[in-house]
Order: structure tokens, then sequence, then C-alpha cells
């Protein structure tokens, strides 16, 4: 009798803790949904994977607190908007080409008058649409850098080297900068 007594009396200690244990857990899982959104940043979120908010300006949580649901439903994506961004731009070769195997990644490319020519640009950018920008964009440096790349290559291969050595080197950044860009970025050359 004694021992069954015991045996009921661990039990219920188990349940005592048991029950503090959840009523804690339950506690910390509301306390996820509140975030801090920095000065230099805006947030998006996401319910089930689906943005909410009908509008733009519903869309995009300004900085202070946010109160969202917890993260097993709601999924809040900080957007440094308020940065400006720098990606160095050398890559100008397509890296599932064999043929260009050897320079890839080296910043050459082939000038209109057929001479080769290396171009470094350091390219400066603010993210305009944070919505696009949290939904739409996985990797952003690589995405950049293969468009700019593509851009300068495209650019160079309409002048000559000795244009692009001297005088149409501002010519050549203002001709890249008026090409389509990704719709989430505000960049300028730098």
């Amino acid at each position: 009798m004694k021992d069954s007594q015991r045996f009921i009396a661990i039990i219920n200690t188990a349940i005592r803790y048991c029950k503090w244990l959840i009523v804690i857990l339950v506690a910390l899982i509301c306390c996820s949904g509140i975030r801090v959104v920095n000065n230099h940043e805006v947030a998006v979120v996401l319910r089930f994977g689906r943005l909410v908010g009908d509008t733009r300006e519903e869309q995009v949580k300004e900085p202070g607190l946010l109160l969202a649901f917890p993260y097993v439903i709601d999924e809040v994506i900080k957007v440094p908007v308020g940065k400006v961004h720098e990606v160095s731009i050398t890559t100008h070769a397509a890296s599932a080409d064999p043929t260009y195997a050897e320079i890839e990644d080296t910043g050459y490319v082939i000038t209109g008058d057929e001479n080769i020519i290396h171009i470094d640009a350091t390219l400066k950018y603010q993210i305009s649409d944070p919505v696009e920008y949290a939904l739409y964009n996985s990797d952003p440096e690589t995405e950049i850098n293969g468009v700019v790349s593509g851009v300068m290559t495209s650019c160079a291969a309409s002048k000559s080297v000795d244009g692009l050595l001297t005088d149409q080197k501002a010519e050549f950044g203002n001709e890249v900068i008026r090409r389509p860009r990704p719709s989430w970025t505000g960049w300028r050359w730098g």
C-alpha cells in the first residue's frame, strides 16, 4: 500500500511539473511573435506562406515593435532598405560554358574591335521594393552579378578598347545604368 501511494505521489508531482512546462512552452511560443524591426529595416509578414495585407502600405511594416502570430504561423522577413549594399562585379563568363572556364571570375570581356579588356566595377544599390525583394529573391549578389555582368559584356562589345580606356568610360557607365535591372533595386553606378 505504501509503494502504491508513493507511486501516485510521484505521478502527481510529474503531472504538476508537466503542466508548468506546458504553460512555459505556450508562453514562449506566444512571445515568439514579438519582433523588433530596426531603423534601417522594414518587415514583410508571411502567414502560412502567403503575404499579409492587401495594399503595399499594409504589406510593409515600418521600423519599431512588430506583433505577429507565433513563428509556426507567421514568418517575418526583415529587409534592409536603409542600407546601401555593394557588390563587386568581376564575373563576365558563363560558368556552364567550358570555353570560358579558364577566365571565369576574372573580369575579361571582348570589345567591339575584338580586343580583350579587363573590367572591374562596384555596384551600389538600395532596395526600393521590399515586397518583391522578400518574395522573389533568394541570392541578391549572384543575381545582380549575373545581370550587370551580362549588361557590361553587351555594352563593351559595341565599344573600342581605346574608347573604354579613355573618353568612353563615362558613357559606358551611363549605358550600363540605363539598361533594365531587377525591379527591387534602386542601384547607381559606383
